[in-house]
């Protein structure tokens, strides 16, 4: 998942992804970029759950 955010003057941009792993064996990836210019302010707010059983989850840093 890619996300990207342009926070221009005095505004608060807030971006983010929530992943969910129900399944083994699965990878997840999420890339964020966010840019402020002229006091802007961009936040990512992310989560990553695991649901039941899902063992050999990769999720990198």
């Amino acid at each position: 998942m890619t996300s990207v955010a342009l926070a221009n003057g005095p505004t608060w941009k807030e971006e983010g992804a929530k992943v969910f792993h129900s399944a083994p064996h699965t990878y997840s990836k999420v890339v964020s970029k966010g840019v402020s210019l002229n006091g802007g302010t961009s936040v990512y707010r992310g989560g990553l759950s695991m649901l039941g059983r899902a063992p050999s989850m990769l999720s990198p840093p």
